[in-house]
């Protein structure tokens, strides 16, 4: 239930469900509302934030007694519920101003789990856009297999006021405009471009020269397993030692990167 995207005169009704002739309009035989539907299970309120402080009181009362009085009844309604919130702001400070309730808060915040916005977890890039390729794939009827090296540079200096719903809005942009099988910088709206590092410049691999050296003299798998070593090492030191970041640096997922480091020893 997204409690900001409904009227608080509609939210009493849709939480706690109402009785029959509640009010002008009320369903024959009244409705049932979604903590009662929950019961033995789970409901999650996003956007709790925007609960009016009346509306916390008796999110309280079921909290803490747990039982609802649906709206033009007086009989109360046993319910056991767990509840999931979330929202955007930090309670801490709309309860030091008074615009959430001190008691509630506390009984809400059992256990917290605070998601930093995308700007402070780049590292995440790799695996949400991969997440929105897949999703755009299927829905335009594409095949398009990932981002050029320019584009990736493009996301990674940007920093999300939009949050996930920008990234998801710029990929969905670069699908309207895609031709091939890989999106470009060009296929990225224009703000973006403009913000980002200019496209990187081809490199000489000069660490390759070393093992180009070994041929004949060592076994191709030898060869390729310490080149392969040395792209670890080199991609750890670049973000020094965060492992995520590297996996993301190198386009593989989280639990092949451990893999390829526990191959190594590099644990």
């Amino acid at each position: 239930m997204n409690c900001a995207a409904i009227p608080e005169h509609l939210l009493e009704s849709e939480l706690f469900g109402y009785a029959e002739g509640a009010f002008t309009g009320a369903k024959k035989g009244g409705q049932v509302g979604k903590f009662e539907l929950a019961h033995n299970g789970t409901i999650f309120l996003d956007e709790i934030s925007d609960m009016s402080v009346t509306m916390q009181a008796k999110l309280l009362r079921i909290l803490q007694e747990r039982e609802l009085t649906p709206l033009g009844s007086s009989q109360a309604k046993k319910v056991d519920v767990r509840i999931i919130a979330a929202t955007n702001i930090k309670l801490e400070e709309a309860v030091r101003d008074g615009k959430f309730r001190e008691d509630l808060y506390y009984r809400l915040n059992v256990m917290a789990l605070s998601i930093p916005p995308l700007r402070d977890r780049t590292e995440d890039l790799y695996f949400i856009v991969n997440h929105f390729l897949d999703s755009f794939n299927a829905e335009f009827g594409l095949e398009v297999q990932g981002l050029e090296p320019e584009a990736w540079d493009a996301l990674k200096a940007y920093h999300y006021p939009g949050n996930i719903r920008e990234l998801r809005n710029i990929v969905e942009s670069a699908f309207n405009v895609v031709t091939g099988p890989s999106i470009r910088r060009e296929h990225l709206p224009y703000h973006i471009r403009q913000l980002s590092a200019p496209p990187r410049e081809a490199r000489p691999y000069v660490e390759a020269e070393g093992f180009l050296a070994d041929v004949g003299r060592r076994p191709l798998q030898d060869i390729l397993e310490g080149l392969e070593r040395q792209i670890l090492e080199k991609a750890l030191q670049q973000v020094d030692g965060n492992k995520l970041q590297a996996a993301g640096l190198l386009g593989i997922s989280r639990p092949g990167f451990y893999k390829k480091l526990q191959k190594y020893g590099m644990v």
